[in-house]
């Protein structure tokens, strides 16, 4: 970057270079899809273990997982990448519902492995366990959705 470029980037952050651009987006992206995951994760939580002392934990978890999925589409689709009405917003749901099975894939099995190991095991260590494989679904999450709303 030469002085003028560098001068007008410090006066004017969009007047950057393109790579610089790609990458102040890539990483205001990403704070802002952490914060929504904060959100997200907290919110999944709480509604996992309030459902999981009522019901059955596979039908606390998909239940917390859906209504978790289709909310952090939306919000990340509106805050995280500034993309409310862009045409891919459906794809993003639909490719949400992809990961969501994965996520739901991984976080049943782990469920039913510790529930294999330990019988007993109660709330704590569920929403540990399904917290852990949630967690692995939400780098997935990111670049799905950073490849759908910065096109």
């Amino acid at each position: 970057m030469n002085e003028n470029e560098a001068l007008a980037a410090a006066t004017n952050p969009s007047a950057a270079p393109e790579t610089e651009a790609g990458e102040r987006g890539t990483v205001s992206h990403a704070m802002r899809f952490a914060l929504v995951g904060v959100g997200s994760t907290v919110l999944y939580t709480l509604l996992f273990m309030l459902l999981d002392m009522r019901m059955n934990h596979h039908v606390a978890n998909v239940t917390a997982l859906l209504v978790c999925t289709v909310l952090n589409t939306w919000v990340n689709q509106r805050f995280t990448f500034d993309a409310a009405g862009h045409s891919g917003g459906k794809a993003a749901h639909v490719q949400s519902l992809a990961i969501l099975a994965v996520t739901l894939a991984v976080t049943t099995g782990a469920l039913a492995l510790e529930h294999h190991l330990w019988p007993n095991a109660g709330t704590f260590w569920d929403t540990v366990t399904v917290t852990i494989g949630n967690a692995i679904a939400t780098v997935v999450r990111f670049v799905v959705f950073r490849r759908i709303f910065t096109r």
